[in-house]
């Protein structure tokens, strides 16, 4: 009961920094609008539970992405020899490197992986200020033979990445509206796990 508890608040406090920064600031705006565009179901409630917002002031338009960039191509062989993914089961993750992206969760199941299967990889394509806890649990969980750090890749390499791999995995822990990397690997016709 204590860890469901301490989860709840968890989750509870990154929802709250969330709306912090991403609405809070913002917040005079909303009401000099004459339209606010929610990209969720889950903004436009917030807009009308937290702010108060009138519903017919809200237009939901969900975020979209450009099916001609992202399809199904055969793996880039440079991507292939360069991290040398031959033979490989490539996991990818895409993400800023930050605590609430959920990535600390993914390095300990990623090494039960391990465990049992010697032909997985990991590329962690991304950056930013959590890097180093990352690379910290990486060496922890001694991953340092599995798991890639790419770096930053330019929005235009992003189908290049997807198409290397076998399966995404995105694990963002904060409420979230969705994540565009979703739709554009399954549009590369990748095999996508998400949390909830």
């Amino acid at each position: 009961r204590y860890s469901k508890s301490k989860s709840f608040f968890k989750s509870l406090e990154f929802y709250l920094k969330f709306l912090k920064e991403k609405f809070f600031l913002d917040m005079p705006c909303h009401r000099a609008a004459d339209m606010i565009v929610a990209t969720s179901h889950q903004q436009r409630s917030i807009f009308e539970h937290i702010y108060h917002v009138p519903s017919a002031k809200i237009t939901t338009v969900l975020n979209g992405m450009d099916v001609n960039n992202f399809q199904y191509e055969k793996p880039d062989q440079e991507l292939v020899i360069r991290y040398k993914l031959q033979g490989k089961k490539v996991i990818l993750a895409l993400a800023r490197f930050v605590e609430d992206k959920g990535l600390q969760f993914l390095l300990p199941a990623f090494s039960e992986l391990v465990n049992k299967r010697s032909d997985v990889v990991l590329l962690l394509v991304g950056s930013g200020p959590y890097e180093s806890a990352l690379r910290q649990l990486v060496v922890q969980y001694a991953l340092e033979s599995s798991v890639i750090f790419v770096g930053s890749i330019s929005f235009n390499r992003l189908p290049q990445f997807f198409n290397v791999s076998d399966m995404f995995i995105n694990v963002t822990i904060r409420q979230n509206g969705y994540d565009l990397t979703l739709v554009e690997a399954m549009a590369c016709e990748r095999v996508v796990i998400a949390s909830d």
